[in-house]
C-alpha cells in the first residue's frame, strides 16, 4: 500500500510522539505490539470493543497477530497532509509504467500489497475514476484528490 511504502522510509525521529506511544504499548520491548494489546489501548481511549478490534486487526498488515513499527506508522499516517505531496507524487510516478502521467488499473495494483486480489485494484480504480475498461487511466490530480478527500479529523 502507499502508506506502507511511505512508512518504510519514515525515520522514527520524524514523529517522536508516535514513537513514544508505540514504545509505551510494546510489552516485549522488541518493537512488536500484539494486536490484542493495541485493541485494548484503543478501547481504553474510547473506541467501542468491536471497532477497536477491527482497527487493531487492520494494523496487522501481514496477519501474524502483531503490529511492527512500520505497520503502526502506516496505519497512523494521514496521507492527506501537504507534507506527503512529494512522496505521493513519487509513488504515482514509480507505477506510471509508460511515463505519460497517467496510471492504469494494472499500474495502480502495483501500489497494493502483493497478496491483495486483483479485484481490489479494479474496485479501487473504479472508485477513483468511475471506469474499468482496459484503456481507462487515472491522472495525478485525481490520485492526489483521493488522499486529500480522506483527511482524518483527530
Amino acid at each position: 500500500s502507499v502508506a506502507m511504502n511511505l512508512a518504510r522510509r519514515w525515520p522514527a525521529n520524524q514523529w517522536p510522539s508516535a514513537k513514544a506511544w508505540f514504545t509505551s504499548l510494546c510489552s516485549r520491548g522488541a518493537g512488536i505490539l500484539e494486536v490484542s494489546r493495541m485493541a485494548a489501548a484503543l478501547e481504553r481511549w474510547g473506541q467501542d470493543r468491536a471497532g477497536a478490534k477491527m482497527a487493531a486487526e487492520a494494523m496487522d498488515f501481514d496477519g501474524d497477530g502483531t503490529i511492527g513499527w512500520t505497520d503502526f506508522i502506516a496505519a497512523c499516517i494521514d496521507l492527506g497532509g501537504p507534507e506527503f505531496d512529494a512522496l505521493l507524487r513519487e509513488a504515482f510516478d514509480e507505477v506510471d509504467s509508460d511515463g505519460d502521467g497517467l496510471v492504469s488499473q494494472v499500474d495502480l495494483g502495483r501500489l497494493m500489497p502483493r497478496d491483495y486480489a486483483e479485484g481490489i485494484a479494479r474496485d479501487v480504480f473504479q472508485g477513483l475514476t468511475g471506469r474499468t475498461e482496459p484503456g481507462a487511466r487515472l491522472d495525478w490530480p485525481t490520485f492526489r484528490g483521493h488522499f486529500r478527500g480522506a483527511r482524518l479529523d483527530w
